[in-house]
């Protein structure tokens, strides 16, 4: 979808609904074409998978490295809101984690930035790191550099 004089708030939800949707069926070539060149996908630094994530590929190379900690993972979108250069997602994730026998569910907004038609950036907040953090094992390891240090 290119941008044209018509750009607004529902274009935007509405390449960012297209976006999730291609990522929920798997066509990582139609969606990863709805990302800028230089998407970004930030996550929390405290995370094993934190920091940034650069290229159109970059929310594929991150799911896959998620699946590495989680199963059966579920997202629900419960809203999405948007202007002409934002979309703000409303979610709750949900899976098992892969380190404990446990399943936790999480709420998280994602706030997608939009130019020129495609999305070049998203920020990822969870309500609560510390859970995924000890299921990744990030917890451990900073208690243990703290100890050290």
């Amino acid at each position: 979808m290119a941008k044209s004089d018509t750009w607004d708030a529902a274009a935007s939800v509405e390449l960012v609904q297209r976006c999730y949707g291609l990522i929920g069926q798997g066509d990582w070539e139609q969606a990863n074409a709805l990302l800028s060149e230089d998407f970004t996908f930030n996550e929390p630094p405290s995370l094993d998978y934190g920091g940034q994530w650069h290229g159109r590929d970059a929310i594929q190379r991150l799911f896959t490295f998620l699946m590495s900690y989680w199963s059966d993972a579920d997202i629900q979108i419960n809203h999405m809101i948007g202007d002409e250069k934002h979309c703000i997602v409303l979610m709750t994730f949900s899976a098992n984690a892969k380190s404990t026998t446990g399943r936790f569910t999480q709420n998280v907004v994602e706030v997608l930035h939009i130019a020129d038609g495609l999305i070049t950036d998203l920020y990822v907040h969870y309500f609560d790191t510390a859970p995924l953090a000890l299921d990744t094992g990030s917890i451990a390891r900073l208690t243990a550099v703290n100890e050290q240090g």
